[in-house]
């Protein structure tokens, strides 16, 4: 927000400075068509041939081209802050799926580091990291878990029933 509020300052100050100039020089150009009306000839020509024009015209000059170094350092700044923000995101993504992959690894590694796994899953998915590619991954592999756990559980209780016998 900051640095969308810089930009329009920018450009603001930057037209207002381009605005002023031209004011200026079409002042100069209504001046000059307006001698009959408005001063003698020979002072505006005196006068723009003066140190004082001279020292008008730098001042513009200089206006302009700092109007234009500060728009061209905020762009900067802006850019850098922009590239900033998506390195952090880039590194916070990588950290998530580094834990992702770790609590992956623990859900297929099954009994209480499955849990284990599963719980760090779920936090990871209420991470705000995690976008619908990642939480697809997440359904997946408790999807996993819970069919692999049942599956084990059935195996189990089967061992568990008495077997008939024909003694």
């Amino acid at each position: 927000m900051v640095a969308t509020r810089a930009k329009g300052n920018g450009r603001r100050w930057v037209a207002a400075v381009v605005a002023a100039t031209v004011a200026f020089v079409v002042g100069l150009s209504v001046g000059a068509l307006a001698s009959p009306f408005f001063g003698d000839e020979e002072f505006r020509r005196a006068f723009l041939t003066s140190a004082g024009f001279g020292g008008v015209a730098a001042v513009g000059a200089a206006l302009v081209a700092f109007a234009a170094a500060l728009y061209s350092v905020r762009s900067t700044r802006e850019q850098a802050e922009a590239d900033r923000e998506q390195s952090e995101r880039r590194e916070r993504k990588e950290q998530w799926w580094s834990r992702a992959e770790w609590a992956l690894t623990q859900v297929a590694h099954g009994g209480s580091a499955a849990v284990i796994g599963l719980g760090v899953l779920e936090a990871l998915g209420r991470s705000e990291w995690a976008d619908q590619h990642e939480g697809d991954i997440i359904a997946a592999a408790t999807d996993f878990a819970l069919v692999t756990e049942e599956l084990e559980t059935d195996a189990g209780s089967s061992d568990d029933l008495p077997h008939d016998s024909d003694d």
